[in-house]
């Protein structure tokens, strides 16, 4: 059976409850399947073939696939209940489509349920224009979505948060937008990092909604990964169960210990906001799509020190953190002072790892550790220190332009056009090669300096803060916590782990 086949809302009912009746891990797949915020089965489902119900060797492989480690026997169980109701396979097949490939699951549902009127609309527009996509892949695009500039808190330092026109992205530009880095791009892996502002603020239908336009512009070669950037204030039960469906990993930002956290970060009534990010951080761990916490290095931080910030950590369970630099906006005036210097950063980090390998060796510190593995000749994971990203990297706007990353908001230089432009135009277009080869030629003015082949020059928006605010020099600045951190050696954990990489590869 390979067409399209219709499934009604009764049909669907009928089938989660013969797989309620199964046992534990039917009744799991059956709520992973039932419909979230403004979706519903009133209007059925549609289903093209059978990927999953074809035959018992497909159920087998997609279940073992998606539920890694299930026991053989609830699986044929589950197999046993499908082949005894052959009436019903396609809602089956819906139901198993929705709880383990839940990106695929969307497209089971009607246009008319996925978008209202005027979306379908926009839709029917945006795709009758000549779209041909670029001949060969790319590796790999990150897609920095700033999907809405308003926010709920009011940070001591952001610089991102915006209200009035063109301060949330409307539908067409959002459809635009994904159209853009799928298809457009020809990626074989598409990351799409949900920003802000505050990206919460969209709710779980424009979640929903978002992920939808994913699935329906995926192409058949490409992954996709979404993550996003939360500041935990607004994580409603809707929301986080989208989260948790569709697989969304969540970054979240706090700021240190209660004392920083809420001066550093109150609310737009300024109110301090660590207690509700607390608890956001906790249910989303618990949730199991949590990616870490991302702490700003500010004056205040510095002044309660890094001890002070470790307990904490210890104290509230957050094992996985980044640590940012303060850095002023784009287009501050030269002398900014909403900025760290950076020796100051960088004896701060030295002082967090001593204290993490004396007190808390678990925890993950993402810059540290990515230090480390450039000492240790592996390829960092963080991209600040993956040398030339101009290219792999955009910023799309609420209005639908380009930028090469978010940290250049501001500054009209970055922009590199705008999603109604093809892909490779905006990706390899003029002012993308003349910012492509200034990178390169600050990463070798620095290539002097002892540490350049582990660093490369570091992340480019460092040197532009560095060349604006007066501290341009022959190195990135992280000459201080490079030569502390080689003095120290690599902790016992990683370079174990290092050497078992290293074993392994030569095998």
């Amino acid at each position: 059976m390979t067409g399209q086949q219709c499934v009604t809302g009764d049909m669907l009912t009928r089938a989660r409850r013969k797989f309620e009746q199964t046992g534990p891990l039917g009744y799991a797949i059956a709520a992973a399947s039932r419909p979230l915020a403004h979706l519903n089965d009133k209007k059925g489902a549609v289903v093209i073939g059978r990927q999953i119900t074809a035959d018992q060797a497909s159920h087998m492989k997609a279940l073992h696939h998606g539920l890694p480690g299930i026991e053989e026997k609830a699986i044929e169980t589950l197999w046993n209940a499908i082949s005894a109701e052959p009436a019903l396979g396609p809602a089956f097949e819906v139901i198993l489509l929705r709880a383990l490939k839940p990106l695929d699951g969307l497209l089971t549902y009607p246009a008319d349920v996925l978008f209202d009127p005027h979306e379908r609309a926009t839709l029917a527009r945006l795709e009758a224009d000549d779209f041909t996509p670029a001949a060969q892949l790319r590796g790999a695009v990150t897609g920095i979505v700033k999907i809405t500039r308003i926010c709920n808190l009011r940070c001591s330092y952001c610089h991102d948060w915006r209200t009035g026109p063109d301060a949330v992205m409307d539908f067409a530009t959002l459809a635009a937008t994904i159209r853009w880095l799928t298809a457009g791009s020809r990626a074989r892996r598409v990351h799409i990092v949900l920003h802000g502002g505050e990206p919460s603020l969209i709710g779980p239908r424009g979640l929903l909604t978002l992920l939808a336009l994913q699935a329906r512009y995926r192409l058949s070669n490409q992954e996709i990964v979404t993550r996003m950037q939360t500041n935990g204030k607004r994580l409603t039960p809707a929301f986080l169960a989208a989260l948790v469906q569709f697989d969304v990993v969540t970054s979240v930002s706090l700021d240190g210990p209660p004392e920083v956290h809420n001066r550093t970060r109150p609310t737009t009534k300024g109110v301090g906001s660590s207690d509700t990010v607390r608890h956001s951080i906790a249910r989303l761990r618990q949730a199991g799509v949590l990616n870490g916490t991302l702490i700003v290095v500010t004056p205040e931080l510095v002044e309660h020190g890094p001890r002070r910030l470790l307990t904490f950590l210890a104290q509230e369970g957050i094992t996985d953190i980044g640590l940012l630099p303060m850095r002023p906006a784009a287009g501050a005036p030269p002398g900014s002072h909403d900025t760290l210097a950076m020796e100051v950063f960088c004896q701060f980090m030295l002082e967090v790892e001593n204290l993490r390998r004396l007190e808390t060796p678990t925890l993950r510190v993402r810059e540290l550790d990515a230090l480390y593995a450039a000492l240790l000749g592996l390829t960092p994971r963080t991209c600040e220190l993956q040398g030339h990203c101009v290219g792999s990297y955009f910023a799309i706007e609420p209005n639908g332009a380009v930028s090469h990353c978010d940290k250049f908001f501001g500054d009209e230089r970055y922009v590199l056009g705008r999603i109604d432009q093809p892909f490779e135009d905006v990706a390899e277009g003029a002012i993308a090669r003349t910012l492509r080869a200034s990178a390169r030629k600050a990463s070798q003015d620095k290539a002097g300096c002892q540490w350049w082949r582990y660093c490369r020059g570091w992340c480019p928006h460092e040197d532009y803060v560095a060349r604006r605010h007066g501290s341009a020099a022959d190195c990135c600045g992280l000459a201080p916590l490079f030569a502390g951190l080689e003095q120290m050696g690599p902790p016992p954990a990683l370079a174990a782990a290092v050497q078992g990489y290293r074993h392994a590869a030569v095998r």
